[in-house]
């Protein structure tokens, strides 16, 4: 008898034990707990490490520089070929050419130029100025060409590239977001009247619409 009423009183302080366990867990709000982590991971920049500008030096007689894959390659469709400046793929093929020769030489006045005013907001300033970039690994990839039917643009082309390059000892002045050597494809919004042709917006892979 002893036994059988140990056991039972032993079964109910188990039974006000675990009650107790589960109405001090369900008063914990977990949802806000694992909303604030990752709040914070969002909130949280990624440090970039960036090289010291350096305004005065020509990065065309770095031979470590001049090493790397300095060629353009443009691919449309099934057909990928490195562009130069002889224009081998119409407008674009040369708007692509001139924006990262524009890039290797520090030419802050040719790359504002090369995107619509639109573009430019408090948030995204016109460069004032950038070092010359040590830009390598350049490649554009076509992803589609439509014809505006409507909006304030009807009747230009509207052009999506996938576009990466790589950035040599990379010092913040054109891109600040970028790790050194790292290539991050993004994708590029061109428009187009037929006569000139401007980079209208700049999204990142996961967000591009």
């Amino acid at each position: 008898k002893k036994s059988t009423k140990r056991k039972i009183i032993l079964a109910f302080v188990a039974v006000v034990l675990l009650s107790g366990i589960l109405l001090i867990l369900n008063s914990i709000d977990f949802n806000t707990f694992f909303d604030e982590k990752e709040k914070s991971a969002v909130e949280t920049p990624v440090r970039v490490h960036l090289y010291e500008p350096d305004f005065d030096e020509d990065i065309l007689q770095d031979e470590y520089y001049l090493a790397k894959n300095r060629y353009l390659l443009y691919t449309d469709g099934a057909t990928s070929a490195i562009t130069s400046e002889k224009n081998e793929f119409g407008i674009t093929g040369a708007f692509f050419y001139r924006y990262f020769d524009a890039l290797i030489h520090g030419d802050a006045e040719t790359l504002n130029d090369m995107y619509m005013e639109s573009f430019f907001s408090a948030a995204t300033p016109r460069w004032e100025r950038i070092t010359m970039q040590k830009v390598y690994d350049m490649e554009v990839e076509l992803l589609n060409e439509t014809v505006l039917e409507d909006g304030e643009y009807t009747g230009w082309i509207r052009y999506l590239f996938k576009v990466g390059y790589r950035i040599m000892e990379n010092n913040g002045t054109f891109r600040s977001d970028l790790e050194s050597d790292a290539l991050i494809p993004q994708i590029y919004e061109l428009l187009s009247d037929g006569e000139t042709i401007r980079i209208h917006a700049v999204s990142n892979i996961l967000n591009a619409g």
